[in-house]
């Protein structure tokens, strides 16, 4: 590397490059958990391999109807209590769902409070030709899916998506009982599985994107 291109890489304070970085790593990892969760379709091409017909003796237009159902529950707009389209549901499921919905609420006004400061604080240090934070933001970025999957591949995806579970909510209400809650059959754990994996694969390509970025404007000068 020249001197020109390290005084353009270090140039100004490194404290601006560490919190615009740590700003963005933080939206790009809400974001990813936001495209997939909020993405229909995604369950949509799991069911008939993860044989859901089968277990629910639904055809998959009902089972995507009570899918998207509780998906639009999610979303900030919707007031309405959760009534699923035909099948029963308990006081516990109610309450269940209205905790992943209060925790999804959180995760998006934090997705737009660090996307508005991940996207001034980028254009602010772009203009000043700082690329830095890019750097930063890439490398512990890709960090999250290397040490996630290292720590599932050692404690075993079921038992960290108990743990997951156990720390991200106050009661036991996420233990469905099939014949109160057979809502649990059309949520099998080998889907939240592949979307846990999908997470982890926007993760890992907002990395790439910020390497690719920074790499550009380093050569660009």
């Amino acid at each position: 590397m020249t001197t020109q291109q390290k005084r353009f890489l270090y140039s100004g304070n490194i404290l601006k490059h560490i919190i615009v970085a740590v700003c963005l790593a933080i939206f790009l990892i809400l974001l990813s958990v936001t495209v997939v969760t909020y993405s229909k379709w995604f369950y949509a091409i799991q069911i008939d391999h993860l044989d859901i017909k089968t277990v629910t003796n639904m055809n998959k237009e009902e089972i995507e109807h009570h899918y998207n159902t509780v998906i639009d529950y999610l979303y900030p707009l919707h007031e309405k209590e959760l009534v699923l389209p035909t099948l029963p549901m308990s006081t516990e499921g109610k309450i269940h769902f209205e905790d992943v919905r209060n925790i999804f609420m959180k995760i998006l006004l934090a997705l737009l409070i660090f996307g508005i400061l991940s996207l001034f604080g980028s254009i602010w240090l772009v203009r000043k030709k700082q690329p830095l934070f890019l750097l930063y933001t890439a490398i512990w970025v890709i960090f999250i899916p290397i040490l996630l999957g290292a720590f599932i591949i050692l404690y075993g995806f079921e038992n960290s998506f108990n743990l997951f579970h156990e720390l991200s909510f106050s009661n036991d209400y996420w233990v469905f009982d099939p014949q109160t809650d057979p809502i649990i059959y059309l949520l099998p754990i080998q889907f939240f599985m592949y979307a846990f994996m999908a997470i982890l694969g926007l993760i890992s390509i907002g990395s790439i994107v910020c390497f690719q970025l920074y790499f550009y404007m380093i050569k660009k000068g």
